[in-house]
Formats: structure tokens, sequence, C-alpha cells
């Protein structure tokens, strides 16, 4: 129904609905400009000052400090400060070492698991093409500083959220992943390199 199509009485409700619910909706549009202008002003430089930043010197955008990468990289540093992370360079993708074994961490978006390939396959973001894992993981390199960081193992921490509930069990399984449900259990999984 139209609005000329009503008649009076729907039209004068419909008028004092609107200006009943304009101020929620005005306090609503302030608060989110509010929060998009004043959140960066208080993280800028929270980030710029943090190891992360550091570490990886990834350029800021909106959240960073609320981004999985960057909160499983405080918890490495915090639980395991032995882990050693590549310096930043060119090649800047997220990795630590722990004694002879890569860890990567917040590169893939999701992992599924090809039955007739009876393969595992990563995909980088939500609109990629899942790869075979090798391949996905082939696009690292796994010496992030030549013969400083030797490795001759490589898993991936990675949250059950990535897997699809029907594969979880076997990734869990599988000896690649390090695969953590709560902040509690990536401690003790952490605590157990």
């Amino acid at each position: 129904m139209h609005f000329k199509d009503m008649k009076w009485y729907m039209k004068l409700l419909m008028g004092l609905l609107v200006l009943l619910l304009s101020p929620f909706l005005l306090l609503a549009i302030v608060l989110m400009v509010a929060i998009a202008v004043l959140m960066p002003l208080f993280e800028i430089p929270i980030y710029c000052h943090s190891a992360y930043f550091r570490t990886f010197g990834e350029k800021y955008s909106w959240f960073i400090t609320r981004t999985p990468r960057y909160l499983v990289f405080r918890r490495l540093r915090k639980y395991r400060p032995d882990i050693a992370f590549p310096p930043a360079g060119t090649n800047r993708f997220h990795c630590c070492t722990c004694g002879s074994t890569l860890i990567y961490f917040g590169i893939f978006d999701r992992f599924v698991f090809d039955a007739e390939a009876r393969a595992w396959c990563a995909a980088a973001s939500e609109n990629d093409e899942p790869l075979e894992l090798s391949e996905a993981l082939a696009e690292y390199p796994h010496q992030p500083d030549g013969e400083k960081y030797p490795t001759t193992d490589v898993k991936i921490l990675t949250s059950a959220k990535l897997f699809y509930a029907e594969n979880l069990h076997r990734a869990l399984t599988d000896p690649r992943f390090i695969i953590y449900k709560s902040n509690r259990e990536l401690k003790k999984k952490l605590m157990e390199l």
C-alpha cells in the first residue's frame, strides 16, 4: 500500500510514529559517527606502540586491535615469550617459530576437507577458491629469515570456528593443525608446544 492510498488516520499514525522514533534514529546516527571518529583517536597510538606493529609493520585499519591475528599474537607473546617472530620486511606474513616448528596464524579464513582428493584445502578469504593446503602454504616462505629461523615442521594455529562442523573432528586429529576453541584452550595448547 502506498502512502497516497492510505486513509487520513493511517497517515496521521505514520506521521506520529516517525515523529516519535526520530530522536532515537538521530541518537543512533550520532553514536555511530562518534565511534567512527573517536575510536581511531584512541586506537592508533595504542597500535603504533604495540609489539604487533613493530614485528609485522602492518598498516593501521579500523579496529585492528580487535582482529583475531592481533589477539592471537598478543597471546603468543604472553604465554610463550620464547617464541621467535621474523623481523618485519618485504614479505609480511603472520608466523612464528617455536624450536624447529614454524607456526602460521591468521593467514587463512576457512578450511575445507575435499573428500574426493582426500586433502585439506584452505582459502585466504571468503571470496577465494580454496587451494590444497600444501599449495596454499607454498605461497608463504617456510624460512622467514633464511638461516636465522630454520624449520623442519610446519603447523597452523587456528580457531575451531574456521572449520565446518562435519570436518572439525578430522581436523582435530590432523597433526598439522593446532586448533583452539577458547582462550583457555589456546593457552594450554601454546604451553604444550
